[in-house]
């Protein structure tokens, strides 16, 4: 059982857990007898796999335990596990986001960090989509791989439905890109056609954006991360710009 063990199970509790999964309802004794977990252990992993919602106990002249069924301890668990990592995660950037702005206060560094890779930048879009309160602009999308357009596509459109003016300069016409202005039809997010190369640009509420540098001669993409609403507004003024004299997708 590999995948509870990648859950966070020790070996003990997939033993006891598997053992009443295989043998129905049992005492503490035969979970001992099918699990081979010597008897002063059989408690101690027994309580631990109530606690995380995988065990139930039958108290009587003879106490029982029972396996929850699979398909609902695993949901349960799960879902918790999600809930729990991502406070987690909103915790953890409030303060290494706030570590950032004490640096930058001391320091007075440039208000620019980069990152590389492809997949880096897909998740910073992701949090974007996730984080952005009044629009997300993009400049420049090719979109290369068809996974990248589903990929993308659903969080962009629900944060369009949550009120987000989400617009996209779509930097060529055919292929995945106009599969995508398709799917965009369908939606509260507006398309265009700028021809661009080399680069893209995405704008979060006029305070931060990403640029990517995309040329054949680098080993990786480049993305450059500026957090300044001076910036950022410079370049979503240039967005609008470039917007007006777009046109639209012939899709």
């Amino acid at each position: 059982m590999d995948a509870l063990k990648r859950l966070g199970f020790s070996d003990y509790e997939v033993a006891v857990y598997v053992a009443l999964v295989e043998n129905g309802r049992s005492t503490a004794r035969d979970i001992s007898k099918h699990s081979s977990v010597p008897p002063t252990a059989v408690y101690p992993n027994l309580r631990s796999l109530i606690r995380k919602g995988f065990v139930q106990h039958y108290e009587g002249v003879v106490s029982l335990f029972e396996a929850i069924p699979a398909r609902l301890s695993l949901t349960h668990f799960v879902d918790k596990k999600l809930r729990s990592l991502t406070e987690l995660k909103h915790q953890a950037v409030i303060d290494l986001e706030a570590l950032a702005r004490k640096k930058k206060s001391v320091s007075c560094e440039d208000p620019i960090s980069f990152f590389y890779g492809v997949e880096a930048s897909d998740l910073y879009i992701l949090d974007v989509c996730s984080s952005a309160q009044k629009m997300i602009y993009i400049l420049g999308w090719k979109l290369r791989k068809v996974s990248t357009v589903y990929k993308l596509f659903k969080p962009l459109k629900l944060a369009a439905e949550r009120g987000v003016d989400v617009r996209i300069l779509f930097a060529r016409k055919e292929g995945n890109a106009e599969m995508a202005a398709k799917l965009c039809l369908k939606t509260q997010i507006k398309t265009r056609y700028f021809p661009f190369n080399n680069f893209s640009i995405i704008l979060r509420d006029g305070l931060e954006c990403k640029i990517a540098l995309k040329k054949k001669e680098l080993s990786d993409q480049i993305n450059l991360m500026i957090q300044d609403k001076d910036l950022g507004g410079a370049l979503t003024y240039y967005f609008l710009t470039l917007w007006k004299k777009a046109k639209p997708m012939s899709v």
